[in-house]
């Protein structure tokens, strides 16, 4: 069973985009636009990160990085994979997100209209089902990886609680001054300020 897929395909986009925004919050990530876009965002300060890419017509990309992963590429001699792990991305979503300059809202690898953001896993939400990009799959077939979890996908979703309950409660369990450095209060002010 393929846990994370099967989780983002059983969670409404709604849903998602509320999660999202809460863990911006908490995680002290700006919103950013793309176009049409918007790009909610998460990190762990540890170099881990999820973005979600939300151009609000029912499509969505999803960008892991999981800075311990065999599939963190950000080195030159990587940029052509990295560029190729877009494979498979449907036209509109991936012209949102290839050729961006560097570090205006990703860590780009390559350069121009080459350039493409620093990931390890690579999803996308397309007529209403979640998928990885076959790049992604190739390029975990070529290197003998597994995409769900040597990509660092399973390990940056685990913080979005798929599958269990995502509320005040829920997250001011989850020792919220080691995560964010915030108490409950800070947690329930995090869930105000995302409007969920």
């Amino acid at each position: 069973m393929n846990a994370p897929l099967d989780l983002l395909n059983a969670t409404p986009l709604a849903e998602l985009r509320r999660r999202a925004r809460v863990l911006a919050r908490l995680s002290g990530t700006p919103d950013a636009r793309l176009g049409t876009a918007t790009v909610l965002g998460w990190e762990n300060g540890a170099g881990d990160s999820a973005a979600w890419v939300l151009p609000g017509d029912g499509t969505a990309l999803l960008l892991v990085l999981d800075h311990e992963s065999e599939l963190n590429l950000f080195v030159e001699a990587e940029a052509s994979d990295q560029l190729r792990m877009f494979d498979g991305v449907p036209a509109g979503l991936r012209s949102l997100v290839i050729g961006v300059p560097d570090e205006s809202v990703f860590l780009s690898l390559g350069e121009g209209p080459a350039a493409a953001p620093v990931a390890s896993a690579v999803a996308f939400l397309h007529d209403g089902v979640w998928s990885l990009s076959s790049g992604l799959l190739a390029l975990c077939a070529r290197r003998e990886l597994d995409p769900i979890v040597d990509s660092g996908l399973a390990f940056c979703l685990h913080e979005y609680l798929l599958g269990d309950e995502f509320s005040v409660e829920a997250l001011s369990g989850r020792d919220p001054e080691r995560r964010w450095g915030v108490d409950a209060a800070g947690v329930e002010a995090a869930f105000r300020a995302a409007g969920a």
